[in-house]
């Protein structure tokens, strides 16, 4: 366009010289045709360009389109951190104006308190220099006034021709998972609950509701040790219902049923609430006494004695009466040891008579 500007401002001057020199008509002429030839050069260019820009609107709409059609949130910023695009969806996610906001950084979202401000703008700031990605979680303040849990994500970038730098950031709504989530964990955690309660009812005697002999292995061995280490006495009790076969024989399993539960409860009655009360077997019941020593395990066998004499009553109020082999739990010394040494003194008792206690 240099070059047609002189060609025209020569012909202004040889215009002047039209009637004095006729060398000056043919050079005219020439320059004439020499413009005709630029500015068809320029139209071409022209067109060329129209093209250009044509096609880079097409590109403009096609990849404006794409990133208003995605589902998430998507925002973009310049080399000065500022925004200078937000899609449709995050619009619509925050129920914001974007006029309200392009060209203005993080610090316009009045929405965070300052310090976080002054931190995502630092980051934003590296981010754009070093072209690194940062991850969050984060809840926002959704257009429905509730509040949305997102993953957010940002990334600095610079363009190969011009060298300019820039940040883009994208927001997933993970409401829904998370809600799923704290779902499944309160579904996890009533499983537990159930099962550990399962695990408890399984160590419970159906007919009594006190333990059965299954807490022998872990319970019991688990205390014992609690107590050793503690230098402190425990003592086990075995006590038989007595003729308890002919109970069952004469007024039916219902009565035999009646005497266990009222046995067990006579049981809970007579023990402290820390002992551990265990139907051993059938009409076998084995109580162990912690912290004890051979007087008080001696007091709490005869209670129980005498309880199960007064209060167990068959319906022609004959008495059921009980005997009690007594041992001490020995340091080092297993369970099942312990338990053949207490069933000696029951023995002992059944031998004796009935109705009475043996300490071995």
């Amino acid at each position: 366009m240099d070059n047609l500007k002189r060609s025209i401002k020569q012909l202004e001057n040889l215009i002047g010289k039209l009637d004095r020199n006729l060398d000056a008509n043919y050079h005219i002429l020439e320059l004439i045709e020499d413009c005709k030839k630029e500015i068809g050069k320029k139209e071409e260019e022209l067109v060329e360009l129209k093209d250009q820009l044509k096609n880079a609107r097409k590109d403009k709409e096609f990849y404006l389109t794409a990133l208003n059609s995605l589902p998430n949130p998507i925002f973009m910023k310049n080399s000065r951190a500022e925004f200078i695009f937000f899609n449709e969806a995050y619009q619509e996610y925050f129920n914001m104006n974007p006029d309200d906001y392009l060209n203005r950084t993080v610090y316009s979202l009045e929405y965070l308190p300052i310090n976080e401000r002054e931190k995502y703008h630092r980051e934003d700031i590296e981010l754009i220099q070093s072209g690194r990605v940062k991850y969050h979680e984060k809840f926002f303040q959704l257009a429905d006034k509730n509040h949305g849990n997102a993953l957010y994500w940002s990334k600095g970038f610079m363009t190969e021709q011009t060298k300019t730098h820039g940040l883009i950031g994208e927001i997933v709504d993970i409401s829904i998972q998370t809600s799923l989530k704290n779902e499944l964990k309160k579904n996890i955690d009533k499983l537990e609950l159930a099962n550990q309660q399962i695990q408890e009812m399984a160590k419970l005697d159906y007919l009594t509701n006190i333990y059965n002999r299954r807490v022998l292995g872990e319970l019991v061995q688990k205390v014992i040790e609690k107590d050793e280490k503690k230098s402190l006495s425990v003592y086990f009790l075995l006590a038989d219902l007595d003729h308890f076969k002919l109970v069952n024989d004469n007024y039916g399993h219902s009565m035999g049923d009646k005497i266990l539960v009222n046995f067990s409860s006579l049981l809970k009655e007579s023990c402290r609430e820390k002992d551990i009360i265990i139907r051993y077997g059938g009409e076998e019941f084995l109580i162990i006494l912690l912290d004890a020593d051979r007087l008080s395990a001696m007091k709490v066998a005869e209670r129980i004695r005498c309880c199960a004499e007064k209060k167990l009553l068959l319906p022609n109020n004959c008495s059921i009466t009980v005997s009690i082999g007594v041992t001490e739990y020995k340091t080092a010394e297993g369970v099942d040891s312990c338990l053949y040494r207490v069933d000696s003194a029951l023995y002992q008792a059944k031998e004796n008579g009935r109705n009475q206690i043996v300490v071995y």
